[in-house]
């Protein structure tokens, strides 16, 4: 139904609306809703002031009583409009005493800035819009007030406060940061070791050629393995921190001999050999797949190999990888059968770095992937000489909640050949490493020196050793690096030590680096944290329990497929005892370890790929023998029957043949035996046959490497035979004979019955 309106009531409307608006307006104005600007100029609100601070620097790294205090820095203003008095205020925060705390000062659970502030004259009376200005801030640490004696770790703030164009004073811009603060209290410093992997996910294919070029950028110096390498290369030379400059009046910097280390940060790379192989390939010119020619030499990975040979001087630099890295944990599972692969990839390893770089690597320590590792998978990689294992920390039980501190690397570890030495990475400070640093290189390096510092001050008395690594093949930030291993070797409460002292036990550097207050030497009163880890491994080696990090069971089942394929025609097909039959075994082996790679845990589509052009080269290889047949005709009771092998490969092959009748009754044949078929040839091979019957009939024709097994598909030979064998001669002469004997009774009889003649 629809509902008629009154007349005049759309009029009524309309002016009901429009005073009804009218008072509105009016109420927003009265009560300062409407915007002034607006009423004023018709435009829409001035825009916020606001600017970007950038730490650039915070000295001194290690502040000690009555030492200036110098935050530099640079300020710039973003906004529209023209700024004034802009000042710099420096606030610190509650004393953090442990490594949750700090977590919690990361995400802001932090409170206020209670303590002692500064702030000086205004950096800048006027900043125009687009304008950036030094920040350079001298104060003093006792103007900072710290903490006076109690040590431990302070939040700073950084602010920048102006004035807009409406004259209110706002906070354009703030960085947070922290400053590592013991006082005069000595330390037993931290012994730090570096392990820095330089590996890459296997880039060949089985064929030798390259997938693509995407390493040549990694390994140049701004790539992430060149960036790597060149920040250790740095750290071999010791390189002092600067000092802070006092403001005008204030204390100068006077910095005691024994605080001012500048000493070289050993570290220890880790390389997979694959990655070095990979790369002389690329410094000697070579073919990417699908492409008809190959590339010239890439200048990148020459300089590469040549900075690592540079940097490697002995065993205690350098730690070899299996071959390709392979995921040793899925391997060595039980029921995987793939022990053999770990140990072929395990030695292969050490001979390719040790042509390569010049130097054998170190012998006493193995690092399987990261995250959970078996008993069986550390066997297989152990020798006789292994003494320690580098362990991710799920690798081992959690550590109790309650701990009040960070314990050592070392954990006791039961071995194939006594006890095992498990050097656990700390993942918190490995974490500080990879990261790009949002609030600049500066700042994350700060970041470093605090935590490190949190973790000596837990038991300053008791140093304990840490192992930090990077990821194996996860970004890392290479000025991070850089800044951390120059701070390990500068920093008064921490050192740095090699994964082989590590390993060893003799992980020594001077202690204590800070005099005690009193003068008196520094008596070790706390428990050793060193062995205090759970002495087993996270899983029970017995249990069969691949976890979702590992390569699955059906790739290692492809895998030990490959193996037997690749093991057959290369040990029992292959006629050995040449150096081009040697590298075609190599290769084999080797395109198997790209395919088991622990890098294809994050990428299974990879390995699959390499698999799956591995299965076509294998059956390539075998394609390439194969047996020619056609009617044969047999004319005689003993022949011999012959069959054409072709060779099309460019290597000499062993074969037999094996023929198989329907039934032994018509055909027998002799026991195959080897022949040697040339490279690019085909050869009739000859086999003593023994025919039974004759007639025509079926007999199938395999090829079988020197152990007697088969390979190929069988072939069908249509076989004629045109003489009689000896049972058939006999049966023919047996029923000849009757035949006569019942052809002779009858012409007998016959005559017998034969009516005389008469007289």
């Amino acid at each position: 139904m629809t509902r008629r309106r009154r007349p005049g009531s759309t009029a009524l409307t309309a002016t009901l609306t429009v005073a009804l608006t009218a008072a509105l307006g009016a109420v927003l104005l009265a009560g300062g809703l409407a915007d002034p600007t607006l009423a004023q100029q018709g435009g829409p609100p001035a825009a916020e002031p606001t600017g970007t601070l950038t730490v650039t620097d915070v000295r001194p790294r290690a502040p000690r009583p009555n030492d200036p205090f110098q935050v530099l820095g640079e300020f710039t203003n973003d906004g529209a409009e023209p700024l004034t008095s802009v000042t710099v205020r420096l606030s610190v925060g509650s004393r953090i005493v442990t490594r949750q705390q700090l977590r919690d000062a990361d995400a802001e659970r932090q409170p206020g800035y209670p303590r002692g502030s500064t702030s000086r004259e205004p950096v800048a009376e006027k900043l125009a819009a687009g304008e950036n200005v030094t920040v350079d801030l001298r104060t003093t640490v006792a103007e900072l007030a710290l903490g006076g004696a109690d040590p431990g770790i302070y939040p700073l703030r950084v602010q920048v406060q102006g004035r807009g164009p409406d004259g209110g004073r706002v906070v354009l811009d703030e960085a947070r940061t922290y400053v590592p603060w013991f006082a005069d209290r000595a330390v037993d410093p931290l012994r730090i070791a570096f392990a820095l992997p330089l590996a890459d996910v296997p880039g060949r294919a089985p064929d030798g050629t390259v997938m693509d070029d995407a390493l040549i950028g990694d390994l140049a110096p701004t790539g992430r393995l060149g960036a790597v390498l060149g920040a250790a290369r740095a750290a071999e030379t010791g390189r002092c921190a600067p000092e802070p400059q006092a403001a005008p009046g204030g204390p100068v910097a006077t910095v005691p001999a024994e605080r001012r280390r500048c000493t070289p940060t050993p570290v220890t790379f880790v390389v997979d050999p694959e990655l070095v192989d990979d790369a002389g390939d690329l410094a000697d010119g070579f073919q990417v797949s699908g492409e008809p020619a190959p590339r010239p030499p890439a200048a990148s990975a020459a300089d590469f190999l040549d900075g690592l040979r540079g940097a490697v001087e002995g065993p205690a630099d350098l730690l070899a990888l299996p071959y390709a890295d392979p995921d040793v944990v899925a391997l060595t599972r039980t029921g995987a059968g793939l022990d053999d692969v770990v140990g072929t990839a395990r030695e292969y390893g050490e001979s390719v770095v040790t042509r390569a770089l010049g130097v054998t690597p170190l012998q006493t320590v193995v690092a399987p992937p990261p995250g959970v590792v078996t008993g069986a998978a550390l066997e297989a990689l152990s020798t006789a000489t292994t003494r320690a294992v580098v362990l991710d920390e799920r690798a081992l039980p959690p550590l109790p909640p309650d701990r009040t501190f960070t314990p050592g690397a070392r954990a006791r570890l039961p071995g194939r050949d006594g006890p095992v030495t498990g050097l656990v990475v700390d993942a918190g400070l490995s974490s500080l490493l990879t990261a790009p640093a949002p609030d600049g290189a500066r700042l994350a390096e700060q970041r470093w020196l605090v935590e490190t510092a949190l973790i000596a001050n837990e038991q300053p008395n008791n140093g304990r050793t840490l192992l930090v690594a990077t990821p194996r093949r996860g970004p890392v930030d290479p000025g991070r690096l850089a800044a951390a291993l120059a701070d390990t070797g500068r920093s008064p409460w921490m050192c740095a030590v090699t994964l082989d002292d590590v390993a060893a036990g003799t992980d020594d550097c001077p202690a204590p680096l800070q005099p005690s207050p009193d003068g008196e030497p520094v008596v070790d009163t706390s428990p050793d944290p060193q062995d205090d880890r759970d002495g087993a491994l996270l899983t029970n080696p017995a249990v069969d329990t691949p976890t979702a990090r590992e390569l699955s069971p059906d790739v290692v089942a492809r895998a030990a497929d490959l193996r037997d394929a690749s093991g057959q025609f290369t040990d029992d097909v292959l006629t050995g005892g040449t150096q081009q039959a040697q590298n075609l075994t190599t290769s084999l082996q080797l395109a198997l370890l790209r395919t088991v790679s622990s890098a294809w845990r994050e990428e299974p589509a990879g390995g699959d790929r390499l698999a799956h052009q591995l299965e076509e080269r294998m059956t390539a290889l075998f394609g390439a023998v194969v047996l020619r047949t056609g009617p044969v005709l047999l004319t005689s009771q003993t022949s011999k029957l012959q069959v054409a092998v072709i060779n099309e490969l460019d290597l000499p092959v062993t074969v037999q043949v094996r023929l198989t009748a329907p039934s032994v009754a018509r055909l027998s044949t002799a026991d195959p035996v080897p022949v040697e078929i040339a490279p690019r040839s085909s050869q009739s091979v000859t086999i003593d046959t023994e025919t039974l019957t004759s007639g025509r009939f079926v007999v199938q024709a395999q090829l079988l490497d020197r152990q007697g097994n088969a390979f190929g598909e069988k072939q069908s030979l249509r076989v004629r035979s045109t003489r009689y064998g000896t049972l058939a001669l006999a049966v023919t002469g047996i029923a000849a004979a009757v035949l006569l004997v019942a052809a002779g009774v009858r012409i007998t009889r016959r005559a017998l019955h034969r009516p005389r003649a008469p007289a």
